[in-house]
């Protein structure tokens, strides 16, 4: 998986400096989604771009692109589902595909749900129309690339090709796997040849840019880890979280240094009472989960949360017992992210840090896994969610705050030198309404309170 979208500011300076060095070929060794060749072409359309991917999303639309064909043909049940694309084998109409089935083979893999049927029938009734918007997008994106020569080949077999003078964007993959996860379901529907490629790890990575200044090459690395690179200086610094930062190094001796920083978020502070020390919960309690404005649960956020970086994303909800806040659940439906499906993401759960309760963080959490605030929430979002998920950051194997309500779905190793795990869980279970989930807490965790 990639960093992500090149950040706006990152790639004006890309630009900038591709501007002002004038190479005559430039060297984009992991394509994605051709947003940087598509940037460069339009400022700069006399320069020759020479780019390349391995994964079938990225070979179909780059050949697609070029016009120029790659083994690839539709697996009989896409045709069976799908025989408008029956006779739709050009290099376009390959990429148009690819495309179109990123999305609609996620939902298909979910027939069985009434929601994701519909969505599948919809595609059927609608196959040509998303054809023709498709392709009529591919080709006036075409028609602005200038002199792209796509490749869809291993990266690190490119740089052999790399010289003297030339411009290179080194961009690898930073985490594993995230190919298999986003094309997963995807590639289920195509035959196609998948040319050999190597696994970018930091060994490589050092090695590829020690051969690249070897060549002569102007390079231009990113990456989120500070490192001690021969010959290699950082010159594009984009403060994007609190305690971490994108950054860009270069070979350039000329190149220059250029810092940005992501917007703060908007934050106001609400009149709403907090929940005391002094104040008790019961099981008669009066609970209400409220939507608030982002500009208010960032204050919440801001002013509760020490550990993790805040980001943004989702909806957020006040959580009130007997007319004071006591916490803050802010959740997002899959739809924000590249792979879709009906299980939401909780992105905040902080409790005020001023109650009796030691565990009053658990409570926020079983109030949020009730079949209540699940009803509400697809009300809200109009997205049919199943259960929810979070991902934690931590040094230790497992999170106690999660236990006995989610479980445990992955353990990755990190390597950014700050977190020694990120932990992937998923709810265990949902409580019938509120009152259920607070009697629940009160038995297991209410009675645990602060020195």
């Amino acid at each position: 998986m990639f960093l992500g979208t090149i950040p706006k500011l990152l790639l004006e300076y890309l630009i900038g400096e591709i501007k002002r060095i004038k190479p005559k070929r430039i060297f984009l060794l992991f394509s994605g989604n051709f947003g940087v060749e598509k940037a460069i072409s339009n400022i700069c359309p006399d320069i020759e771009i020479i780019s390349t991917d391995i994964s079938l999303y990225s070979r179909a639309i780059g050949f697609g692109l070029i016009n120029k064909k790659f083994q690839v043909e539709y697996r009989p049940e896409l045709l069976e589902q799908f025989p408008f694309f029956k006779d739709k084998t050009t290099p376009i109409d390959y990429a148009v595909a690819v495309i179109f089935f990123l999305e609609v083979a996620n939902n298909l893999e979910k027939n069985h749900h009434r929601y994701y049927r519909s969505l599948n029938n919809e595609a059927v009734n609608n196959t040509e129309m998303y054809y023709n918007q498709i392709k009529s997008k591919l080709l006036s994106f075409a028609s602005t690339l200038g002199k792209l020569d796509f490749r869809g080949i291993d990266a690190i077999k490119l740089i052999e090709e790399c010289g003297k003078g030339d411009f290179v964007f080194f961009d690898p993959p930073y985490w594993a796997d995230g190919y298999d996860k986003m094309f997963e379901q995807l590639e289920k529907y195509f035959d196609f040849d998948t040319p050999e490629f190597t696994v970018i790890d930091e060994e490589k990575t050092l090695n590829s840019l020690a051969l690249l200044h070897e060549k002569e090459c102007i390079v231009y690395y990113r990456s989120i880890d500070e490192l001690q690179l021969p010959n290699y200086k950082i010159v594009f610094k984009h403060n994007n979280k609190i305690n971490s930062s994108l950054l860009t190094y270069s070979n350039y001796k000329e190149s220059t240094i250029s810092v940005s920083r992501k917007f703060q978020f908007p934050t106001e502070q609400p009149k709403y009472e907090l929940f005391k020390f002094e104040d008790v919960i019961t099981i008669n309690s009066k609970i209400v989960l409220k939507e608030i404005e982002r500009k208010h649960a960032n204050h919440y956020r801001l002013l509760w949360v020490k550990k993790a970086d805040a980001t943004k994303g989702g909806i957020p909800y006040l959580i009130f017992i007997d007319g004071k806040v006591i916490g803050l659940i802010q959740v997002e439906t899959s739809l924000g992210f590249k792979y879709h499906d009906d299980i939401a993401r909780i992105f905040a759960d902080p409790c005020v840090p001023t109650s009796r309760y030691k565990r009053l963080s658990k409570l926020i959490l079983a109030l949020c896994l009730t079949e209540t605030f699940l009803k509400q929430y697809n009300e809200d979002t109009l997205w049919y969610n199943t259960g929810f998920k979070t991902a934690v950051f931590t040094n230790a194997h497992t999170s106690m705050k999660y236990r006995n309500l989610f479980k445990l779905t992955n353990r990755m190793p990190l390597n950014n030198g700050k977190y020694k795990y990120k932990l992937l869980y998923q709810n265990k279970k949902l409580f019938k309404d509120y009152k259920s989930a607070l009697a629940y807490w009160l038995k297991k965790d209410g009675k645990i309170l602060n020195a």
